[in-house]
């Protein structure tokens, strides 16, 4: 016989080994061939639940006692910065567009059991939020410290629970206080 043919019938026997390993149960290459998926995002929910409508009012005030607060009011948006009494027309483009992301702060984690209160930066928050649904519904929450990745946020909610919420959904919102959406 050639050469050419015996590496040819040596060849095909392979093949025909491997055929019969991979027919056999609980042989190693099986799942190397067949992954099976994994997930690689879960969708936990939003912060705020839009069905409850959209927001007509934000109020947020950080640890130095700097405050904004946001309404509308049905006749455009409105603006009290600080401590002023008299509201100043706000830039309803920017307001709008808070008040939507505000319905879009989606959950990165739910933190059961919730880190010590120091540890997530809770113990004093940053910043405290409330927000005021078309419904009537009031909403509060307390942002504490970024996560050690700088990711997310730690927020603890009214009912005690801690989550963490993605730091480009939250980081617009707290950048609120240093550049209030009224008009000039």
């Amino acid at each position: 016989m050639r050469r050419s043919t015996l590496l040819l019938l040596a060849g095909l026997a392979l093949i025909a080994a491997l055929y019969w390993y991979l027919q056999q149960p609980g042989n190693l290459a099986k799942p190397l061939l067949n992954p099976q998926p994994t997930e690689t995002f879960s969708f936990l929910g939003s912060l705020v639940n839009p069905s409850q409508g959209p927001v007509n009012r934000i109020a947020l005030q950080d640890a130095a006692g700097n405050s904004l607060r946001l309404e509308n009011a049905g006749q455009g948006w409105q603006a009290w910065v600080g401590e002023e009494t008299a509201p100043v027309t706000a830039d309803s483009t920017q307001a709008e567009s808070a008040a939507a992301q505000t319905l879009s702060l989606y959950l990165v984690s739910r933190l059961t059991p919730p880190p010590p209160a120091s540890a997530s930066g809770l113990d004093f928050p940053a910043y405290q939020f409330s927000l005021t649904l078309v419904d009537g519904s009031e909403f509060r929450f307390a942002v504490g410290n970024q996560t050690v990745t700088g990711s997310g946020y730690y927020v603890g909610l009214e009912d005690g629970s801690v989550v963490i919420i993605g730091a480009e959904n939250l980081q617009p919102l707290l950048g609120l206080l240093a550049a209030p959406p009224v008009l000039k």
